[in-house]
């Protein structure tokens, strides 16, 4: 077996490190051509567009060439459906594939199974007014009617939804609901009304705020209802007689409009103040 001399493997050293250097400095120049030659973008106009307003996006920049790809990919919170309804919509709840939307004609039954591609498929006009609040339950749709109290709309058919019951009551503004029982927002206080028969539902109990009441939440125990005041809390394990547990002013000037409660927390939509957390 033949051994290089240490010399000999000095020439191969010298070789290798000549080699590498003539490499990286030919390499060098090449991968910054080819930087300097790529395409720079310098704005991209409009910089907000929805996934189907079918808008030309305008690039302007340099270095762009016949053979230049462009992908444009959403980030953040972006638009990705729209549905014109007409008048002001005021309320919104899901259920399943269908979107039921309270608005000052009515009810607006809405297909966003695909949200690219919303259809309408099913309207029930009200008395004229403002359907300010809506809440769903099995095949029914409870809507609060601003001056005309709960209307009932039955929802089996959801292409010819119809009203089958109501209850005359006035500034109907907020809505929800638990078991058999509807709660609203209603004038300057809390009204609960029974909803066992749709076709009839009947009103059990009417206890006042402090001010004019504008939305409302509800827990297994407890009636959360906002209005002009700020919060107040009423106990409602006795549909019949709900009993008052306190009352807190915020500071909003024109004071609570809506109110979502979630575990130990109030947060509260308090008109100029934005959200506060009780």
């Amino acid at each position: 077996m033949n051994c290089l001399t240490e010399q000999e493997m000095k020439k191969i050293q010298i070789l290798f490190l000549t080699f590498f250097s003539l490499f990286f400095i030919i390499l060098t120049p090449i991968n910054l051509r080819a930087q300097d030659s790529g395409p720079h973008l310098e704005t991209i106009t409009p910089s907000l567009v929805s996934s189907n307003s079918g808008s030309p996006v305008i690039l302007t920049g340099s270095n762009f060439s016949q053979e230049t790809k462009v992908s444009i990919y959403g980030e953040g919170i972006v638009l990705s459906g729209q549905f014109p309804i007409g008048n002001v919509s005021r309320d919104v709840m899901v259920e399943g594939n269908y979107a039921f939307v309270a608005n000052d004609d009515g009810l607006k039954i809405i297909n966003i199974e695909d949200p690219h591609q919303l259809t309408q498929i099913g309207a029930c006009p009200i008395p004229p007014g403002s359907a300010y609040g809506i809440w769903i339950k099995d095949n029914f749709a409870y809507l609060a009617h601003g001056t005309d109290g709960l209307q009932v709309i039955n929802i089996s058919n959801l292409s010819f939804p119809y009203i089958t019951g109501q209850i005359q009551m006035s500034q109907t503004r907020g809505i929800s609901g638990k078991g058999q029982y509807c709660y609203m927002a209603c004038n300057q206080g809390l009204a609960i009304i029974d909803i066992n028969d749709p076709t009839e539902p009947k009103l059990k109990s009417y206890s006042e705020t402090a001010s004019t009441a504008h939305g409302i939440s509800v827990t297994d125990e407890y009636a959360y209802v906002a209005n002009d005041y700020g919060l107040t809390i009423f106990r409602i394990q006795d549909p019949n007689n709900p009993e008052l547990i306190t009352s807190f002013n915020t500071p909003g000037q024109g004071k609570a409009k809506d109110v979502c409660v979630i575990g130990e927390y109030a947060y509260i939509a308090d008109s100029s103040e934005g959200l506060q957390i009780i």
